[in-house]
């Protein structure tokens, strides 16, 4: 994931897990892990093993990188396009949308999803003015694996 701003350029690397039962997990480098449950994040910091509960909405940024997210906001939307690009060769089919709320940093955003095996490829997210802030690319993208409990759970 690369996020930018005015400032600075910054990158992460994470692995993601969704289980319709336990909800999302998100592991950002050796850094945090962070669940998403309801309308909660319990996030564990790794360095120091501090552990603190939060509200869903207070994260703006990594919960639309869940493609998940990404899906329920098609079903609230009125304003989605679908249309399709070649990137190194590849088709993909890119939905496209407006993200709703108040974030001039997080305006519109398109899915890319390969059209050989219906995997997404990437996510770009966009200000207002269309400028490009997040950048999602996602490798190694499984369907349907079977989950255990233990690892929404971050004690």
């Amino acid at each position: 994931m690369k996020i930018e701003n005015d400032k600075q350029v910054v990158n992460y690397k994470g692995k993601q897990f969704y289980d319709k039962r336990y909800g999302y997990r998100f592991e950002l480098e050796n850094n945090r892990i962070m669940i998403y449950k309801d309308n909660s994040i319990v996030v564990k910091d790794l360095k120091n093993g501090f552990k603190y509960s939060t509200d869903k909405n207070f994260d703006s940024v990594f919960k639309l990188s869940f493609v998940g997210e990404y899906i329920g906001l098609i079903y609230t939307n009125e304003k989605i396009k679908v249309s399709t690009k070649i990137i190194n060769n590849k088709k993909y089919e890119v939905i496209s949308l407006d993200i709703p709320g108040n974030n001039k940093n997080i305006s519109k955003a398109d899915l890319y999803v390969d059209s050989q095996n219906d995997k997404p490829g990437y996510l770009i997210i966009y200000d207002w003015n269309g400028k490009e802030k997040i950048k999602v690319e996602y490798s190694k993208f499984d369907f349907n694996t079977k989950l255990d409990k233990s690892i929404f759970n971050v004690d």
